[in-house]
Protein backbone atom coordinates (compact mmCIF):
# COMPACT_ATOMS: atom_id res chain seq x y z
CA UNK A 1 0.00 0.00 0.00
CA UNK A 2 1.18 3.53 -0.73
CA UNK A 3 1.07 4.52 2.96
CA UNK A 4 3.71 1.87 3.69
CA UNK A 5 5.90 2.72 0.71
CA UNK A 6 8.94 4.93 0.62
CA UNK A 7 9.99 6.83 -2.46
CA UNK A 8 13.43 7.81 -3.69
CA UNK A 9 14.16 11.44 -4.41
CA UNK A 10 14.13 10.60 -8.12
CA UNK A 11 10.63 9.13 -7.85
CA UNK A 12 9.37 12.17 -5.98
CA UNK A 13 10.84 14.45 -8.64
CA UNK A 14 9.14 12.47 -11.42
CA UNK A 15 5.78 12.34 -9.64
CA UNK A 16 5.62 15.96 -8.46
CA UNK A 17 7.64 17.87 -11.03
CA UNK A 18 9.68 19.50 -8.26
CA UNK A 19 13.44 19.68 -8.48
CA UNK A 20 15.85 17.87 -6.18
CA UNK A 21 17.09 21.29 -5.11
CA UNK A 22 13.58 22.29 -3.95
CA UNK A 23 13.14 19.06 -1.99
CA UNK A 24 16.50 19.49 -0.27
CA UNK A 25 15.63 23.13 0.51
CA UNK A 26 12.32 22.11 2.12
CA UNK A 27 14.24 19.55 4.17
CA UNK A 28 16.78 22.16 5.30
CA UNK A 29 13.92 24.40 6.44
CA UNK A 30 12.48 21.53 8.49
CA UNK A 31 9.33 21.26 6.38
CA UNK A 32 9.87 17.58 5.55
CA UNK A 33 11.99 14.88 7.19
CA UNK A 34 12.82 12.02 4.82
CA UNK A 35 14.60 9.04 6.37
CA UNK A 36 17.93 7.70 5.13
CA UNK A 37 17.86 4.27 3.50
CA UNK A 38 20.59 1.67 4.05
CA UNK A 39 22.47 3.07 1.07
CA UNK A 40 22.43 6.54 2.63
CA UNK A 41 19.94 7.96 0.14
CA UNK A 42 16.78 9.84 1.07
CA UNK A 43 13.54 7.90 1.31
CA UNK A 44 10.26 9.80 1.37
CA UNK A 45 7.18 8.42 3.13
CA UNK A 46 3.55 8.94 2.17
CA UNK A 47 3.38 11.52 4.98
CA UNK A 48 6.32 13.37 3.42
CA UNK A 49 4.47 13.42 0.09
CA UNK A 50 1.37 14.79 1.82
CA UNK A 51 3.42 17.55 3.45
CA UNK A 52 5.11 18.34 0.14
CA UNK A 53 1.69 18.74 -1.49
CA UNK A 54 0.51 21.01 1.30
CA UNK A 55 3.70 23.07 1.12
CA UNK A 56 3.32 23.58 -2.62
CA UNK A 57 -0.37 24.51 -2.28
CA UNK A 58 0.26 27.05 0.47
CA UNK A 59 3.32 28.45 -1.29
CA UNK A 60 1.30 29.00 -4.47
CA UNK A 61 -1.48 30.54 -2.38
CA UNK A 62 0.95 33.21 -1.22
CA UNK A 63 2.18 31.96 2.16
CA UNK A 64 5.84 32.45 2.98
CA UNK A 65 8.02 29.43 3.74
CA UNK A 66 8.60 30.84 7.22
CA UNK A 67 4.85 30.92 7.84
CA UNK A 68 4.46 27.41 6.46
CA UNK A 69 7.30 26.23 8.71
CA UNK A 70 5.55 27.77 11.72
CA UNK A 71 2.39 25.87 10.84
CA UNK A 72 4.31 22.62 10.54
CA UNK A 73 6.06 23.19 13.88
CA UNK A 74 2.74 23.93 15.57
CA UNK A 75 1.17 20.83 14.09
CA UNK A 76 -1.58 23.00 12.57
CA UNK A 77 -1.71 22.32 8.87
CA UNK A 78 -5.33 22.77 7.82
CA UNK A 79 -4.39 23.53 4.22
CA UNK A 80 -7.95 23.80 2.91
CA UNK A 81 -9.05 26.38 5.47
CA UNK A 82 -5.88 28.42 4.98
CA UNK A 83 -6.27 28.37 1.22
CA UNK A 84 -9.92 29.45 1.60
CA UNK A 85 -8.74 32.50 3.56
CA UNK A 86 -6.14 33.33 0.91
CA UNK A 87 -8.67 32.87 -1.91
CA UNK A 88 -11.11 35.18 -0.14
CA UNK A 89 -8.38 37.79 0.26
CA UNK A 90 -7.34 37.51 -3.40
CA UNK A 91 -10.97 37.66 -4.54
CA UNK A 92 -11.41 40.89 -2.57
CA UNK A 93 -8.27 42.33 -4.15
CA UNK A 94 -9.55 41.35 -7.59
CA UNK A 95 -12.93 43.00 -6.97
CA UNK A 96 -11.23 46.17 -5.80
CA UNK A 97 -8.92 46.15 -8.83
CA UNK A 98 -11.83 45.54 -11.20
CA UNK A 99 -13.72 48.46 -9.65
CA UNK A 100 -10.65 50.65 -9.97
CA UNK A 101 -10.09 49.68 -13.60
CA UNK A 102 -13.75 50.29 -14.44
CA UNK A 103 -13.75 53.73 -12.88
CA UNK A 104 -10.42 54.77 -14.40
CA UNK A 105 -11.62 53.69 -17.85
CA UNK A 106 -14.77 55.73 -17.32
CA UNK A 107 -12.73 58.76 -16.23
CA UNK A 108 -10.43 58.30 -19.23
CA UNK A 109 -13.41 58.22 -21.61
CA UNK A 110 -14.77 61.43 -20.07
CA UNK A 111 -11.39 63.15 -20.30
CA UNK A 112 -11.00 62.10 -23.92
CA UNK A 113 -14.34 63.68 -24.79
CA UNK A 114 -14.51 66.71 -22.49
CA UNK A 115 -10.96 67.42 -21.28
CA UNK A 116 -12.20 67.26 -17.67
CA UNK A 117 -13.73 64.80 -15.19
CA UNK A 118 -17.32 65.60 -14.18
CA UNK A 119 -18.21 65.99 -10.51
CA UNK A 120 -20.20 62.73 -10.30
CA UNK A 121 -17.29 60.66 -11.63
CA UNK A 122 -14.85 62.45 -9.37
CA UNK A 123 -17.00 61.79 -6.28
CA UNK A 124 -17.38 58.12 -7.23
CA UNK A 125 -13.60 57.89 -7.62
CA UNK A 126 -13.14 59.33 -4.12
CA UNK A 127 -15.67 56.89 -2.64
CA UNK A 128 -14.00 53.95 -4.36
CA UNK A 129 -10.63 55.00 -3.05
CA UNK A 130 -12.01 55.21 0.47
CA UNK A 131 -13.58 51.73 0.21
CA UNK A 132 -10.35 50.24 -1.10
CA UNK A 133 -8.27 51.86 1.60
CA UNK A 134 -10.69 50.75 4.35
CA UNK A 135 -10.74 47.12 3.19
CA UNK A 136 -6.95 47.03 2.95
CA UNK A 137 -6.54 48.73 6.33
CA UNK A 138 -8.81 46.26 8.12
CA UNK A 139 -7.01 43.31 6.52
CA UNK A 140 -3.67 44.65 7.75
CA UNK A 141 -5.13 44.91 11.26
CA UNK A 142 -6.48 41.35 11.10
CA UNK A 143 -3.10 40.10 9.87
CA UNK A 144 -1.39 41.80 12.81
CA UNK A 145 -3.65 40.49 15.57
CA UNK A 146 -4.86 37.19 14.11
CA UNK A 147 -2.82 34.38 12.61
CA UNK A 148 -3.97 32.84 9.34
CA UNK A 149 -5.27 29.87 11.34
CA UNK A 150 -7.32 32.16 13.60
CA UNK A 151 -8.71 33.96 10.56
CA UNK A 152 -9.64 30.56 9.13
CA UNK A 153 -11.40 29.70 12.41
CA UNK A 154 -13.36 32.96 12.26
CA UNK A 155 -14.34 32.32 8.64
CA UNK A 156 -15.65 28.86 9.47
CA UNK A 157 -17.44 30.17 12.57
CA UNK A 158 -19.11 33.06 10.73
CA UNK A 159 -20.53 30.59 8.21
CA UNK A 160 -22.65 29.27 11.11
CA UNK A 161 -24.36 32.59 11.69
CA UNK A 162 -28.07 32.78 10.91
CA UNK A 163 -28.94 33.35 7.26
CA UNK A 164 -30.71 36.61 8.12
CA UNK A 165 -27.63 38.03 9.90
CA UNK A 166 -26.92 41.48 8.45
CA UNK A 167 -23.38 42.72 9.03
CA UNK A 168 -24.27 46.32 8.18
CA UNK A 169 -27.14 46.44 10.68
CA UNK A 170 -24.96 44.70 13.25
CA UNK A 171 -22.20 47.32 12.89
CA UNK A 172 -24.78 50.09 13.16
CA UNK A 173 -26.14 48.56 16.38
CA UNK A 174 -22.65 48.59 17.89
CA UNK A 175 -22.16 52.20 16.79
CA UNK A 176 -25.46 53.20 18.40
CA UNK A 177 -24.59 51.47 21.67
CA UNK A 178 -21.13 53.01 21.67
CA UNK A 179 -22.55 56.52 21.17
CA UNK A 180 -25.10 56.12 23.96
CA UNK A 181 -22.50 54.83 26.41
CA UNK A 182 -20.11 57.62 25.47
CA UNK A 183 -22.83 60.23 26.02
CA UNK A 184 -23.56 58.75 29.47
CA UNK A 185 -19.96 58.97 30.69
CA UNK A 186 -18.73 59.56 33.31
CA UNK A 187 -20.67 56.75 34.94
CA UNK A 188 -20.08 54.52 37.94
CA UNK A 189 -19.16 51.01 36.63
CA UNK A 190 -21.29 49.34 39.30
CA UNK A 191 -24.38 51.48 38.65
CA UNK A 192 -27.70 50.15 37.40
CA UNK A 193 -27.28 52.07 34.11
CA UNK A 194 -23.87 50.49 33.58
CA UNK A 195 -25.36 47.03 34.14
CA UNK A 196 -28.06 47.83 31.59
CA UNK A 197 -25.39 48.77 29.08
CA UNK A 198 -23.54 45.53 29.82
CA UNK A 199 -26.70 43.50 29.22
CA UNK A 200 -27.18 45.19 25.85
CA UNK A 201 -23.46 44.72 25.09
CA UNK A 202 -23.66 40.99 25.86
CA UNK A 203 -26.80 40.65 23.75
CA UNK A 204 -24.91 42.06 20.77
CA UNK A 205 -21.99 39.74 21.49
CA UNK A 206 -24.18 36.64 21.73
CA UNK A 207 -24.17 35.67 18.02
CA UNK A 208 -20.38 35.44 18.18
CA UNK A 209 -20.18 34.00 21.69
CA UNK A 210 -22.31 31.14 20.39
CA UNK A 211 -19.80 30.26 17.65
CA UNK A 212 -16.41 31.42 18.98
CA UNK A 213 -13.97 29.41 21.08
CA UNK A 214 -11.74 30.82 23.82
CA UNK A 215 -8.78 31.38 21.49
CA UNK A 216 -10.88 33.42 19.07
CA UNK A 217 -12.31 35.53 21.90
CA UNK A 218 -8.82 36.16 23.29
CA UNK A 219 -7.74 37.39 19.86
CA UNK A 220 -10.74 39.73 19.65
CA UNK A 221 -10.02 41.12 23.13
CA UNK A 222 -6.38 41.62 22.18
CA UNK A 223 -7.34 43.52 19.03
CA UNK A 224 -9.80 45.86 20.77
CA UNK A 225 -7.53 46.41 23.76
CA UNK A 226 -4.89 47.83 21.40
CA UNK A 227 -7.12 50.29 19.54
CA UNK A 228 -4.58 53.03 20.07
CA UNK A 229 -2.26 51.20 17.67
CA UNK A 230 -4.68 51.07 14.71
CA UNK A 231 -7.69 53.32 15.35
CA UNK A 232 -6.29 56.11 13.18
CA UNK A 233 -6.24 53.77 10.16
CA UNK A 234 -9.94 52.83 10.09
CA UNK A 235 -13.34 54.01 11.30
CA UNK A 236 -14.11 51.90 14.36
CA UNK A 237 -17.62 51.45 15.83
CA UNK A 238 -16.15 51.37 19.36
CA UNK A 239 -14.21 54.18 20.99
CA UNK A 240 -11.27 53.48 23.35
CA UNK A 241 -13.00 55.17 26.30
CA UNK A 242 -16.14 53.05 25.85
CA UNK A 243 -14.08 49.86 25.59
CA UNK A 244 -12.14 50.78 28.74
CA UNK A 245 -15.34 51.63 30.61
CA UNK A 246 -17.09 48.38 29.66
CA UNK A 247 -14.00 46.47 30.81
CA UNK A 248 -14.42 48.17 34.20
CA UNK A 249 -18.13 47.33 34.22
CA UNK A 250 -17.39 43.65 33.62
CA UNK A 251 -14.75 43.64 36.36
CA UNK A 252 -17.17 45.30 38.79
CA UNK A 253 -19.82 42.70 37.98
CA UNK A 254 -17.33 39.86 38.55
CA UNK A 255 -16.30 41.33 41.93
CA UNK A 256 -19.95 41.65 42.94
CA UNK A 257 -20.56 37.99 42.13
CA UNK A 258 -17.53 36.91 44.19
CA UNK A 259 -18.77 38.85 47.22
CA UNK A 260 -22.15 37.11 47.25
Amino acid sequence: MIKDRHFSIGEVVRETGLTERSLRFYEQRGLISPIRAANGRRAYSATDLLHIGQIVLLKRAGFSLKRIADLVDAGEFDALSLIDIQLESLALERRLLDDGIRLLQSARDVLAERDHVDVATLCEFIRLGERNMTAEAWQKIYDKYYSKEEQAHWKRAKSKLAEDFDQTEYSQAWQSLNDRIKDALPLEPSSEKAREFMAEWDALLKPFLDIADSTMLEGASRLWAHQDEWRGDVKSPLSPEVWAFMTEVRSAAAEAREQR
